[in-house]
């Protein structure tokens, strides 16, 4: 058996929560609706930073602007609820203006004609970016509560390993190959038949401008090094805790399970487990005062059916609630959990998400 979670204990003792999970069980709107809820706490100021190329987050708030600025969210809220989706372009830039170790070469990287091209082909430079932009954030002294709407599952791993995979580079052979002629004159004159090959075959001096672009890079190398090493550590701090979001079909909840486990080895503590869109519970109850009665008594084949409608009805519920509470045995133990029922409509407005964050900083049943 696992624990039911405490929502608002958890929006009130985390300063960063990171949304993750598998896609199409709700992510993005659970994400935004931890925001409504933890912006009701009086002055709280709180930012939710999507990083969901479906970018279905604005749309849900009611925002419709994507320039990787934060913006505020007209809610009844005692606190402030802050949006932003990341810019991956813009991040970059100031990337290089913070971490150039003067002007001249924040630039004349700026102003490469390769720097566009290359950055934006760097593999999960849209993920390092996005660790970057959380820690500015984390950093700035601003917010009382942060949240990261990440990408799928297999890609909030990416996210993860952004940083390091950053670190590597820098320290790795291929930077040392892309720079040796501009900073060794044997190697220059070593690779000089191969450039001439490369610049006819490629059009131009190629990787003559590779090798100067990277070379203004390597310039960077300490910065990014000892950024990328605060960023980690940001990750598996006491006051950053992940949410992981699944819903109770047995393949979200396996691909949640494994994230579970491989947030743990990696140090970092999973703060909840949201399943979502389960079966709700249908109670009778027993009604204040006469029943009313119809003028003429009901056929008995119409009040056959409708007796057949409900047996049904309570037997395809019983049923669901039964498969739910197999897969869902399958959770880690240890991890609290909460539960957001199946609703009409997944939430597409302000109203919607504010109605799933009531219900999850509400009581709810344990998931067992």
């Amino acid at each position: 058996m696992v624990s039911t979670a405490d929502v608002s204990g958890m929006l009130r003792d985390n300063s960063t929560l990171i949304v993750a999970g598998s896609g199409g069980v709700g992510k993005t709107t659970v994400a935004a609706a931890l925001g409504v809820a933890a912006a009701d706490r009086p002055g709280a100021r709180v930012m939710v930073l999507t990083v969901d190329p479906a970018r279905r987050l604005a749309t849900a708030l009611g925002i419709n602007v994507d320039d990787g600025e934060a913006h505020p969210v007209d809610t009844d809220s005692a606190g402030e609820l802050w949006v932003e989706m990341l810019d991956s372009a813009r991040e970059w830039n100031r990337l290089i203006s913070t971490h150039a170790p003067d002007a001249q070469t924040r630039d004349a990287v700026l102003s490469n004609s390769l720097y566009r091209n290359v950055t934006g082909r760097f593999i999960h430079s849209h993920e390092y970016a996005a660790m970057e932009r959380l820690h500015e954030l984390q950093t700035s002294g601003t917010w009382d509560l942060i949240i990261l709407d990440t990408p799928p599952s297999r890609n909030a791993i990416d996210l993860l390993d952004a940083p390091a995979r950053m670190r590597d580079f820098f320290r790795g052979r291929l930077l040392r190959w892309l720079t040796a002629p501009a900073t060794s004159r044997l190697a220059l004159a070593a690779s000089k038949p191969f450039r001439m090959v490369a610049d006819r075959v490629l059009g131009g001096p190629f990787l003559t401008d590779l090798a100067d672009f990277f070379t203004l890079m390597r310039t960077m190398e300490r910065g990014f090094v000892a950024r990328a090493t605060a960023v980690e550590r940001s990750l598996s701090a006491p006051s950053t805790g992940f949410v992981v979001v699944t819903t109770p079909e047995r393949g979200p909840v396996s691909e949640a399970t494994k994230l579970v486990d491989e947030l743990g080895r990696r140090r970092c503590r999973v703060a909840m487990v949201v399943v979502n869109r389960t079966v709700p519970d249908f109670k009778t109850t027993t009604p204040r005062g006469p029943i009313p009665t119809a003028e003429s008594e009901p056929d008995p084949e119409t009040v056959a059916q409708v007796e057949a409608i409900v047996n049904s009805t309570h037997s395809h519920t019983v049923h669901a609630k039964r498969n739910e509470a197999r897969n869902l045995a399958g959770l880690p133990d240890g991890v609290p959990v909460t539960s957001v029922p199946l609703l009409v409509s997944d939430p597409a407005d302000m109203a919607g998400v504010s109605s799933m964050a009531q219900i999850l900083v509400g009581p709810g049943p344990a998931v067992t």
